[in-house]
C-alpha cells in the first residue's frame, strides 16, 4: 500500500476544495461544509499517523490491536486538531484584530469541540480502515 501517495493526492484534493470553498464562499451559503473539511482533514492527519508510525519510521507494532490503534491514532489526530483550533483562535486575535468580550468569541466553544470531534471521527475512520485492511491482508488466499 502506497501511503505516500494517498497523502499526496489527498492533500492536494484538500488544497483545491478549500481554495474554491474560499473563493466561492461556501463556508457562508454552505454552513455544513465546515464538518466535511473537518473529516477529511482529519482523514489526513489519521493517514499521516499510520504512515509515519507504521510505514515509514517503524516505531509501532504492526500487530496492534485495534483499540489501541484507535486511541493512538484519534489521539493524533486530536492533538493536531486542537493546534489548529488555538492556531485559528490566536489568528483572529491578534492578526484579524478581533478583541472577544469577555475573553472569548461567542460561540467560539461550541463550534471549537465540533470542529476537534469532526477531525477525531476522520481519524477513527482511518484507524477503522487501516486495521481492516491489515486483517484483509492476513487472511490466506482461498
Amino acid at each position: 500500500m502506497r501511503l505516500d501517495r494517498i497523502l499526496l493526492a489527498l492533500i492536494a484534493v484538500i488544497f483545491v476544495a478549500q481554495s474554491a470553498a474560499v473563493a466561492f464562499l461556501w463556508y457562508d451559503t454552505n454552513p455544513w461544509i465546515d464538518i466535511v473539511f473537518h473529516v477529511v482533514g482529519g482523514l489526513w492527519i489519521g493517514l499521516l499517523f499510520i504512515y509515519l508510525y507504521f510505514e515509514r519510521w517503524h516505531v509501532l507494532p504492526q500487530g496492534l490491536g485495534f483499540f489501541a490503534l484507535l486511541f493512538l491514532t484519534t489521539g493524533f489526530v486530536a492533538l493536531i486538531g486542537t493546534g489548529w483550533e488555538l492556531f485559528e483562535y490566536f489568528s483572529a486575535v491578534f492578526v484579524a484584530g478581533y478583541v472577544p468580550f469577555g475573553g472569548s468569541i461567542p460561540g467560539v466553544h461550541f463550534d471549537t469541540l465540533k470542529d476537534i470531534f469532526n477531525d477525531t471521527v476522520g481519524g477513527a475512520l482511518v484507524a477503522l480502515w487501516y486495521y481492516l485492511s491489515r486483517l484483509r491482508s492476513r487472511r490466506p488466499s482461498r
